[in-house]
Formats: structure tokens, sequence, C-alpha cells
């Protein structure tokens, strides 16, 4: 078998180590042809090191002198700046991973669609704010589309059983973080320490906030609705504890399907990777008893109010989707920061939509111009609470 070409963006962040866990699992199978990090140069040196990809990018500039120095005589190309991480993705690939985390992730996304015949799509930010416009493009050039988040990767699956026209419902699933139950008294004093514990996922620390915060999910509504093309009404969220079911069709007839497996990003990494294949995994089968205690439970829109906040950015069009998800990223950062409380994350989100002016928007450029001055107005907004 043919091995298949593969670029990663963000390969240093969790989805990224754990995809070259499960390439390391299979060498046979992948060829990797470059590797991208935003700033942790050793990381990605490392990496490189181990994995011997033919180039590496990394975003922030200042840092390519050290990882030059580090690959000095490994013969491995070393490229930086927005502009050198853009090359790297386009390079000619079987299938590209994008894993970059927030909005820098999604000139990279755009730039891999030119050279790539798939694109494991894991930056929920390149489908929130680049819409239709990034997936038209895919489609226009006959790139492929592969969710990787678990709720979406497990719709993916589900969703090659049957007609669109069948399904009713698509639902999502949510483990509710560890702030499940927390009421807002109790949430006034969660600390960044805290709110990095999640229970089930092991993600990186913006995906960890968004978990706690349920933003991750409210994302993960619009995200749903863009790469599947359904409408707000027909996506559904649900707290499910156990994090075993990650996505559930139902269908026009009463019938519903679940994919249930164990909450490791590892499975649906490999699937993505694998498609249209499986490759073995190390993950272990779920048995009977643990699925014997499944819970679910409506969301806490009072006290967890982001996936309701999607839903009504959703009705607005996608400019409102863009100020939600942009805004987020601005408060996750100035709460990881310690510059402001976990409550006024969902605060700022709402003051940025209240109070920002949403133009029309034609194109992705345009889109791309807004964000930024979302994330200024956002950036401000922040400031004032402190």
């Amino acid at each position: 078998m043919q091995k298949k070409k593969i670029i990663i963006l963000g390969s240093t962040g969790s989805i990224g180590s754990q995809a070259l866990e499960v390439i390391e699992q299979n060498l046979d199978l992948f060829d990797v042809v470059a590797l991208v990090a935003g700033t942790r140069w050793e990381a990605l040196a490392k990496q490189a090191i181990a994995i011997r990809p033919k180039m590496v990018a990394i975003f922030d500039a200042q840092f390519v002198g050290l990882l030059e120095s580090a690959l000095s005589g490994t013969g491995i190309a070393v490229l930086s700046g927005e502009g050198g991480v853009c090359e790297a993705a386009r390079q000619p690939s079987d299938i590209v991973l994008a894993a970059m985390v927030g909005m820098s992730g999604l000139k990279p996304t755009l730039a891999s669609l030119e050279g790539t015949r798939s694109l494991a799509i894991a930056n929920k930010e390149s489908v929130v704010v680049g819409g239709r416009w990034l997936l038209d493009a895919a489609h226009k050039m006959n790139v492929q589309v592969l969710p990787v988040d678990s709720e979406h990767n497990g719709l993916f699956q589900l969703l090659q059983s049957d007609q669109k026209n069948n399904i009713h419902k698509l639902i999502l699933t949510a483990s509710g973080g560890p702030f499940r139950g927390f009421n807002k008294e109790q949430l006034k004093h969660v600390t960044v320490e805290q709110a990095l514990k999640h229970p089930n996922w092991s993600m990186g620390p913006k995906n960890t906030i968004d978990s706690a915060t349920l933003f991750n999910k409210g994302l993960e509504v619009i995200e749903a609705c863009r790469l599947f093309d359904f409408p707000s009404n027909k996506v559904e969220a649900w707290v499910h504890p156990q994090s075993f079911v990650h996505a559930v069709l139902e269908f026009k007839d009463g019938t519903q399907m679940f994919q249930i497996s164990r909450p490791s990003m590892k499975l649906p990494i490999a699937h993505a990777l694998s498609w249209p294949e499986r490759y073995s995994s190390d993950v272990t089968p779920l048995n009977f008893d643990e699925l014997s205690r499944m819970v679910f439970e409506p969301i806490d829109d009072e006290n967890f109010p982001a996936v309701r906040m999607a839903r009504a950015c959703l009705k607005s069009g996608m400019g409102a989707c863009i100020v939600y998800n942009v805004a987020n990223e601005c408060a996750v950062n100035a709460f990881l920061d310690r510059r402001i409380s976990f409550l006024k994350v969902m605060t700022i989100v709402q003051e940025v939509l209240d109070k920002m002016m949403i133009p029309a928007l034609g194109t992705i450029d345009e889109a791309m111009d807004f964000a930024e001055e979302v994330k200024v107005f956002a950036a401000n907004a922040a400031s004032k609470m402190f």
C-alpha cells in the first residue's frame, strides 16, 4: 500500500501530538511531509528529529533561528511566519490535519486546499469564521473534508449510513465539564487551575476552558450546521458526563443511531487519517457494564448560556457567529492570563455581541477583516473588566 503523505498544522498541540502518536504506530502507512507549530520551537524540533518531515514551519518568526540551529545538519527545511506556514500547508499531500488553535489556523487551512486531497479539520474557528466559503472552496477544489472533533467525527460516521432527507435531527453531547451542577455563586470563585482539570478529555488550554464554559458546545453547534448543512433547529446538544456517546442521529421514523467509544481523541484522529479505511488502535472498546451507567441531561442554559447564545448567533447570521468565536477567544485568553474571572468570559462575549455593529459579509476576506475588528473590540472589553 502506498504511504499517505500528511501535513500537520499545529503539530505541538494536543491534537497534533496525538496524531503523531497514531502515525508512529503506523509508520508503514504515512509519510509526513511537513509539521507546523505556533511558538513551541523546541517541541517542534524534537518532533521533526523523530519523524523526519521534509520541512517544518514556525508561525512566530522570532524563533526561526533557534529552530534552524536545533535542526542543523538534518536536511529539514525551516520556514517561518504566516507566509512560511502557508507555504508548508500548501505542499502536495494526501491529507492535511488542521489542528492549529484559534483564528491563526484559518489562513493556513485555506492554503492547504491548494495542495491536498483531504482536509482533516480540528480547527473549529476555521469553520465558524470561514463558514460556507471554506467548505465551498474545498468542494470546488475536490478536497474531502473530514471532521476530527469527536462529536462531528461521530456524526460523519453515522451520516454515511442513510439519506439526509431521512434524518430528523443531529444530536451532539457535552461532558458538562468540571463545573457541571455548579450555580452562579459557585462559578464566581472558579480558578484557572480548576477550569483546566477536565474530567474526561485531555486537551489544550483553550479547548479545556471552552469545555468548562460550554462555549466549545456552542461552537460545535455552529460547526455542525456548517459542516453538514443542517439548520440550527435540527441540531441539539445534551450533557452526557461519561462522554461515551459522541453523536446521535434521530431519523424521521423514530429510529436513533448512536456513535459510542471511549473518550480518546486518538479514535477520531485515526478515523480521519485512515478514511475510508480503519487502522488498528490501542484504544480498548467499552464493555457493557460501563455502558449501563450512562446519563443524559439537558444543558443548564441559565448558568451556562453559551449554547443558547450560539443558537441566537446562527439566527442572526455569519457576522454574529464570527463575533461569538473571536470574542470568546479573547475572553478565554484574558481568563487564562488571570485578568478576568470565569463568569466574565460569558459576560464579555454577550457584551461584544450586544454592542458591535455587524456588517454584511460577502467574502471570506471581509470575514477575516471583520474578525480582526472584533478582536480589538473584545480585547478592549476585557481590559475594562480587569
